[in-house]
């Protein structure tokens, strides 16, 4: 019996050597998970939950420079920015992360994605996007903090796939974005390649100089798309060259090209080909991590879509909504791809019994266990009933079952969710109707309202008056031009706004006067009179003046009516004396006059005489000077 134990352990010995050894693409969370709203700290959270290698996320820059987690350069389709911030959007509608500061984001509540100044979810079969739960933006800092507060507590690492959004937009604001990123990563002391953090960008240029202008070893990942998508400025046409690529080999540890570029796809999901941009990659030491792997948009099998990704073009891992381990051996006996059921983990049990010798492999870890025979049942596991028998080894699938239901049009467990891609999807916009049609590429028609609309969805408003052609709540009304026979549209702009699409704020003073030298200043949609001194002065419009000021005003007036007073009473007096003298030659001030002259003929005479008595005893008295030349003598 201790024999076949012995065989029997060496043989669960070496099955989990065999799986510990088996490599696999890595798991990477595509913002976080799908089954919370993307890029907050519960869905990054729940990845981790899940056992992803690798999460992804987003980061854009604040009006005061703050790195705030989320895909999009502006708040529309995540959150409710509209209600508390209507009167902050720019001219084209939207609110831009780069137009707030990080207290007034702290505000906003975060929901699932929808379009824009819509209520439409964009993926309806996810976390309803009207649900009373408050999720919230997160900062990378915060994001970081969780990072590495997870790897204490759970005592297993992921590692972080920071996507820089669009560097050049942050530059034509005078941002540098990288800079501040890794300056940010500094503070954590995370800067080395074996740090569990990447750092990715559509900008390729941008990644060269982090690499050599900023010195930074951090590994590097380039997003490539194709160039008619105008992601970046980057040449993505050279890059996914031959000669683009070992450039590239020199800077980056990875490319993330899109899935299509790695394989054609016919319109039904099914696949042609395969391209050769992923043996290029690794040919230069490139790993590939293609995006994005979605189930609830993938139209094929998506398991069987995984297995050929993994197993025929090589990837390195996939950047996904479902956080699924990738090459296990999983069998889903059901067509419905998005039916997922938890999975419970078990460790190794091995039951030597008569004549079976059973050994269950967990689907999602190979983890040699302590104790063999702890599963074993005493009862009928006896020793001397144990034979030499030949061992067998299973391992253990997960089998879901198959729902036919009854009503093709109708798929689930019960039977009571439909398949209709029109009621599904609702990919008609600006209420269009949608008529399924399967034998159409996309299995359905978009029947658009008037022909006011275009496209194949009815993306297109053609409308002059639309939403958003008057900003700020101003009314839009048709013209018709009677000289050219066309038809425009003017703005009715609310109060305090002007311009043609009302997308100027109005400056409030045009109209307002300010009294007592105050100066009128405008402000948001209002005007204030701002006093030259507010103790003396107050009012709307500074119109009221202080009691001492009164006081003083009636005090200074009274002073200059005394004065002008005065002086037109000398001014009266002077002519009547000349009327009277040269008119009637009569002279008021004659004897005056004369005594005054008397006077000063006395006093010049008295002087005359003074002087005459001094002359008289004055002496003439003769000084004689010799000079005597000092330089003869001495």
């Amino acid at each position: 019996m201790l024999f076949y134990m012995l065989e029997i352990y060496q043989i669960v010995f070496f099955i989990v050597r065999i799986c510990q050894g088996m490599e696999r693409p890595l798991v990477i969370g595509h913002r976080g998970s799908a089954y919370l709203p993307e890029l907050t700290l519960e869905s990054q959270s729940m990845a981790h939950a899940l056992h992803a290698d690798m999460i992804e996320i987003d980061v854009c820059l604040t009006r005061d420079n703050q790195l705030i987690v989320i895909h999009d350069l502006y708040l529309n389709a995540i959150s409710n920015v509209q209600e508390l911030y209507p009167n902050r959007s720019s001219s084209d509608g939207y609110h831009y992360v780069i137009d707030f500061d990080l207290v007034e984001l702290r505000n906003l509540t975060i929901h699932e994605r929808i379009k824009p100044f819509t209520n439409i979810q964009t993926y309806p079969l996810r976390f309803p996007w009207s649900s009373s739960i408050s999720f919230s933006l997160s900062t990378l800092n915060q994001t970081l903090e969780l990072l590495l507060g997870l790897r204490r507590s759970t005592n297993r690492q992921y590692e972080l796939l920071i996507e820089i959004k669009n560097p050049e937009y942050h530059s034509q604001h005078n941002r540098c974005i990288s800079c501040i990123l890794i300056s940010t990563l500094d503070t954590y002391n995370l800067t080395e390649s074996t740090d569990p953090i990447v750092i990715q960008t559509f900008h390729i240029e941008e990644l060269i100089y982090i690499r050599e202008k900023l010195s930074r070893r951090l590994r590097l990942v380039g997003l490539l798309t194709w160039n008619w998508l105008n992601e970046s400025s980057s040449n993505y046409d050279f890059y996914r060259s031959e000669q683009g690529l070992q450039n590239l080999s020199s800077i980056l540890h990875a490319i993330a090209p899109n899935m299509e570029l790695l394989v054609n796809f016919n319109t039904d999901g099914s696949i042609i080909d395969i391209t050769n941009l992923t043996s290029l990659a690794h040919k230069y030491k490139l790993a590939v991590y293609p995006w994005t792997f979605r189930y609830d948009t993938y139209k094929g099998n998506f398991q069987e879509l995984i297995e050929f990704f993994s197993q025929k073009v090589h990837v390195d891992g996939f950047i996904t909504i479902n956080l699924i381990f990738i090459g296990v051996n999983v069998s889903i006996a059901s067509d419905d791809s998005d039916l997922e059921l938890p999975i419970e983990r078990r460790n190794f049990s091995v039951c030597a019994c008569e004549n079976s010798s059973i050994i269950n492999i967990p689907l999602f870890e190979c983890e040699l266990p302590t104790e063999y025979l702890q599963d074993c049942d005493n009862q009928t596991c006896y020793a001397t009933t144990a034979e030499p028998t030949e061992q067998t080894t299973t391992v253990m699938k997960l089998i879901l079952p198959s729902y036919q239901c009854p009503d093709e049009n109708y798929m689930g467990i019960y039977c009571n969710v439909t398949n209709d891609i029109c009621a599904i999807y609702e990919p008609c916009e600006n209420y269009g109707i949608c008529i399924s049609n399967k034998s159409l590429p996309l299995e359905y028609s978009c029947q658009c309202l008037s022909d006011e609309y275009s496209g194949y969805n009815c993306e297109n408003d053609n409308r002059l008056c639309k939403n958003g052609t008057c900003l700020h709540d101003g009314d839009c009304i048709k013209e018709r031009i009677s000289a050219d026979n066309k038809t425009t549209f003017a703005c009715l702009c609310q109060r305090g706004y002007d311009g043609t699409r009302c997308e100027l704020v109005s400056n409030m003073c045009t109209n307002i006067t300010c009294e007592n030298k105050g100066i009128c200043r405008s402000s948001h949609l209002s005007w204030k009179c701002h006093c030259i001194d507010s103790t003396l002065y107050s009012g709307v419009y500074c119109e009221h003046q202080s009691t001492s000021l009164t006081i003083k005003k009636v005090l200074s007036q009274s002073f200059v009516s005394i004065a002008i007073a005065a002086i037109i009473a000398v001014f009266l007096f002077v002519i009547i004396m000349d009327v009277l003298k040269y008119v009637f030659q009569i002279d008021p001030i004659i004897g005056e006059r004369r005594m005054m002259k008397n006077e000063r003929m006395k006093k010049l005479s008295d002087k005359n005489k003074k002087r005459k008595k001094m002359m008289e005893n004055y002496v003439n008295i003769a000084i004689r000077f010799a000079y005597k030349n000092f330089s003869e003598t001495y």
